[in-house]
């Protein structure tokens, strides 16, 4: 089934996957002085890292492999993800941005996959519901918009990323589990005095 496939590309593209052998390890110094506020801070704790991933079906049956990096970008201003996967037998790369907005006062981002977002790019909110990071957005493939909402779970070195997609304003259901190793950790900026 195509739209389940890009369910998949989806979460792929929302889940962030990095560069086999990219240098994740960044200098604390290059981020001192940096705040952050307490949300932003506990997106970055959650994700930043190098993982290995495998995509699980909702039969429990593996349907992919890759890798995702969550990095800072310079000067600390973004989480930046990078998605490089395998699923379904097919290539699936995205880039995401997380970021704190003054106006708003809370964490927002975007994602970018043209090949399965009509947009190119797409917002999308970030909360925090206890331990867990949740992403919430819609995008739009073949002129059919699709809500979307992915919970990131961190235990030590695991990450759990559930995705659910469905019709925006009605249930969500779930379509995917990628389950992460960390592989490399990311130097996290030093606090403000």
């Amino acid at each position: 089934m195509k739209s389940t496939r890009l369910v998949l590309i989806v979460l792929v593209g929302v889940c962030a996957h990095a560069q086999v052998g990219s240098s994740v390890v960044t200098s604390a110094s290059q981020f001192d002085g940096i705040h952050f506020p307490a949300q932003t801070r506990a997106v970055v704790d959650t994700l930043a890292g190098k993982w290995s991933i495998t995509w699980v079906g909702t039969d429990g049956k593996v349907i992919g492999e890759g890798e995702e990096l969550w990095k800072l970008a310079p000067g600390g201003s973004a989480l930046i993800e990078e998605n490089r996967s395998k699923v379904h037998g097919a290539s699936a790369e995205d880039y995401a941005a997380i970021w704190w907005s003054t106006k708003t006062q809370s964490v927002r981002g975007i994602w970018c996959d043209p090949t399965i977002n009509d947009e190119g790019c797409s917002g999308f909110t970030v909360s925090l519901e206890g331990k867990d990071i949740v992403l919430n957005g819609e995008w739009e493939y073949q002129g059919k918009r699709q809500a979307w909402r992915e919970v990131f779970s961190r235990a030590g070195t695991g990450l759990t990323q559930i995705l659910h997609i469905g019709d925006p304003g009605k249930d969500l259901k779930p379509v995917s589990t990628i389950r992460g190793t960390l592989v490399t950790s990311v130097e996290q900026p030093r606090r403000q005095p």
